[in-house]
């Protein structure tokens, strides 16, 4: 198996993230999969966390409270689709595509949306600690995993909340 970011994860490279997407979309409704638009990876200690845009329909059960950061569980992992381009920081918002084997399991609570995609995180497992943490991409929400605004980063260096999900804590608090 190849290695990117310290993780056995299947890979491939394209030439632009529109061929990226569309050999993830070819995948996915080869495998009977769903295509994770990865706007964010969180490199840990111990696992990688691909956050992004899903369509809702590929996603079970959802609720409307918020409690923790919602994460997709999949029977299995396809290829992540990207470019080095992407990857190196060159594209304003999408890292590249992470083909997910259906069924897929919702873990947590998810903010309810009025959009047709939703945003979940996706978990795998590093096997190599050749990288420090960081983040690559967006700054997502622990909780909803929605971009935080740059004002908000700006202002708050290392905040790790939205301002809607701290909002919602505040108001759950009173």
């Amino acid at each position: 198996m190849e290695t990117i970011l310290d993780a056995h994860l299947a890979h491939k490279y394209w030439n632009n993230l529109s061929a990226a997407k569309l050999q993830a979309l070819l995948e996915a409704a080869n495998t009977g999969g769903a295509v994770l638009e990865v706007r964010s990876i969180e490199i840990g200690r111990e696992a990688l966390l691909f956050i992004g845009l899903i369509p809702d329909a590929s996603v079970g059960a959802k609720g409307n409270a918020l409690q923790r950061r919602p994460m997709i569980v999949s029977r299995s992992l396809g290829n992540f689709h990207t470019t080095w381009a992407a990857l190196l920081g060159a594209s304003e918002h999408t890292l590249g595509f992470l083909v997910l084997h259906h069924p897929l399991t919702l873990r947590g609570v998810m903010r309810r949306s009025d959009r047709e995609d939703v945003w979940v995180a996706a978990q795998v497992k590093r096997d190599l600690d050749s990288l420090p943490p960081m983040s690559m991409g967006d700054h997502c929400c622990n909780l909803c995993n929605e971009p935080i605004a740059k004002e908000r980063l700006r202002a708050i260096p290392g905040v790790r909340i939205c301002t809607k999900c701290q909002t919602i804590k505040e108001e759950m608090k009173s």
